[in-house]
């Protein structure tokens, strides 16, 4: 009978000393910890890059025309050495050249306002109102161009929804406009980036308003074409403080605007119209007679 055979006994490793094992520990959390270090790295490097290129793609359509019509401003005037003057016994404040028939001095005799802190005097509708305005559907020819992502004044008033894109209110700072048989004046004042919708009918009579060429304190100064009286903006409302109309006031409407986005707008207002430029065409909207008091 064959011997049997002897089996090995199995080889045990022997234990590792605990020195080796936290050293063997501490290696693999450092490797661990590179990893994760690493990863965090390359991962805020890609979100940067992608950060970065979706601003310079929103920047990119951002700069790209929508062709809004009509809003370009003129190069300001060359002013005189003093835009105030003095002649008997009235006070007058520079005003431009303006368009034909308008005055080249608005009468600021009746202001307590230091004529002194108006400031700039670009010359009087050297930045353009918008007198007749031009509004689309979202679906008209430059409407359609108007990407939902950029910010609009949203207005929704005696059930009329429109919109006016913060771009072109911007550039034109007044929008004489008639909502049914309404007179409005939407305005925006780019220094205080502060819109407003105002009344714009005074005893029966409805007025258009222009830019004068003048800040006050930062907000800018108003005219309105039939008398020449200067107007600035209140907390209730745009208050004249020169001319015929000194110390009236044309109160704000009950309906504000609503600083939103043209795609949010759309959303709820789906019957909107939105303001795509004016009609320059038609020049601006003087009265039939218009007395020249140029000095």
């Amino acid at each position: 009978m064959d011997e049997a055979q002897t089996v090995p006994p199995p080889v045990v490793p022997a234990p590792m000393p605990p020195a080796l094992v936290w050293v063997r520990r501490v290696v693999c959390l450092s490797m661990a910890a590179l990893g994760v270090s690493v990863i965090w790295e390359l991962g805020g490097r890609l979100v940067g890059e992608l950060s970065k290129l979706s601003a310079d793609w929103t920047e990119a359509r951002d700069r790209e025309p929508v062709g809004y019509k009509g809003i370009s401003a003129e190069q300001p005037e060359h002013k005189p050495p003093s835009c105030i003057r003095e002649e008997d016994g009235r006070v007058w404040l520079w005003a431009g050249s303006g368009a034909k028939g308008q005055a080249g001095w608005f009468d600021a005799t009746a202001t307590d306002l230091p004529l002194r802190h108006f400031m700039y005097a670009f010359g009087r509708d050297k930045v353009k109102t918008i007198d007749y305005p031009i509004f689309q559907a979202p679906d008209g020819e430059i409407a359609r161009r108007i990407y939902p992502e950029r910010p609009v004044f949203g207005l929704n008033i005696d059930r009329t929804a429109r919109a006016y894109p913060r771009t072109v209110m911007e550039k034109v700072e007044v929008v004489n406009d008639t909502v049914g048989n309404r007179a409005i004046a939407v305005a925006y004042c780019p220094l205080v980036k502060k819109p407003a919708v105002y009344e714009r009918t005074l005893d029966g009579v409805v007025l258009s308003f222009g830019t004068s060429g003048y800040c006050y304190e930062g907000v800018h100064v108003l005219y309105d074409r039939a008398t020449d009286s200067l107007w600035l903006p209140q907390s209730d409302g745009l208050k004249a403080i020169t001319g015929t109309h000194a110390g009236k006031l044309l109160p704000l409407t009950d309906e504000q605007l609503d600083d939103t986005t043209w795609g949010q707008w759309q959303r709820r207002h789906s019957a909107t119209e939105v303001l795509v430029g004016g009609d320059r065409s038609r020049g601006i909207p003087l009265p039939e007679a218009v007395a020249s008091r140029t000095l």
